[in-house]
């Protein structure tokens, strides 16, 4: 899975380094920083860019929903540019099979 940010980022826990020393990375949404307790955030877990991350607000998911991303290793959220890809894989894939399956009907009609 691509990164998390909550609770557990390291920068977060430090008090000694401010958001103007460290900007880390951003909500391509709202812009915000993605570092302390109160931010939940998922990043792009195809491309793993540090300027693909999207805070929850701006997913418009509930915290339970964000929850079952972290623990269910299953589900992935993808950036946009990553979903757009991925959807054109699966339907070359998919016209593939369909292709495939249309050419043994065909055979299969040829049996009769």
């Amino acid at each position: 899975m691509g990164g998390v940010a909550d609770a557990g980022a390291s920068v977060a826990s430090s008090p000694a380094v401010s958001q103007n020393q460290y900007a880390g990375p951003t909500c391509t949404g709202c812009g915000i920083i993605i570092i302390g307790k109160d931010v939940c955030a998922l990043q792009c877990d195809r491309c793993c860019k540090q300027d693909c991350w999207k805070c929850t607000e701006c997913l418009r998911i509930t915290g339970d929903v964000y929850d079952m991303f972290i623990e269910c290793k299953e589900l992935s959220w993808f950036c946009k540019s990553c979903s757009e890809e991925v959807s054109k894989v699966r339907e070359e894939r998919e016209d593939r099979v369909i292709g495939l399956l249309e050419r043994v009907m065909d055979k299969l009609l040829d049996m009769d």
